[in-house]
């Protein structure tokens, strides 16, 4: 199977770029970022640990309809008392490692997006790292959460006129709105495999 962004044609003068789209959490990157940035910063700043309980009814609020936009921006409230994208670039430092090798720059041939519901402050700095051309993902001030059905509109109203070549996720269920936007869909599995949908 070919690497993402492999079989490129050059675009015809006036058409539609083409892009490859991607989730990040579990399809780019190994693990959940949220999580392990969260453990990341408790282990440097364990005063924060305190805020933990709150922190947890958010977690548990996310199982809600009412609480499920909301419940990311209470997991993130320490995020006032450290330095956020300073930690953030010194956590993808050490993350590196566990993105999948077919998303590096030197794997891929067409322009890459990124949608994901894990937030904007977080992801940036290791989208830029990996020259993503456009991140679409979770606003922390507006409360939205972009996540399964959420995607796609996000996704078009960042780039109206884009035409997808192949989308990937390790959610296809969840994410099915998402893979719709594209010509070609992949499930990723959780050893990097992939399989066409």
């Amino acid at each position: 199977m070919p690497l993402p962004g492999q079989d490129l044609d050059p675009p015809k003068k006036g058409t539609p770029l083409t892009y490859d789209l991607y989730d990040f959490d579990g399809t780019i990157y190994r693990y959940e970022s949220e999580s392990r940035f969260y453990l990341f910063c408790l282990l440097r700043r364990p005063y924060i640990l305190p805020l933990l309980p709150y922190q947890l009814l958010g977690v548990a609020l996310r199982f809600t309809k009412r609480g499920s936009q909301k419940w990311l921006r209470r997991f993130f409230c320490f995020l006032p008392f450290v330095n956020a994208e300073k930690l953030a670039r010194h956590f993808w430092r050490h993350e590196l490692k566990n993105i999948r090798a077919f998303f590096l720059p030197k794997n891929r041939t067409r322009p890459a997006v990124v949608c994901s519901a894990s937030p904007e402050f977080l992801l940036k700095p290791i989208c830029d790292l990996l020259a993503v051309d456009t991140l679409v993902c979770t606003n922390l001030d507006s409360g939205e959460i972009l996540r399964g059905k959420a995607k796609a509109p996000a996704i078009r109203k960042a780039l109206p006129d884009a035409v997808f070549h192949s989308a990937y996720s390790d959610k296809p269920k969840l994410d099915a709105p998402m893979l719709a936007l594209a010509e070609n869909q992949f499930h990723v599995h959780k050893d990097g495999a992939m399989t066409a949908l």
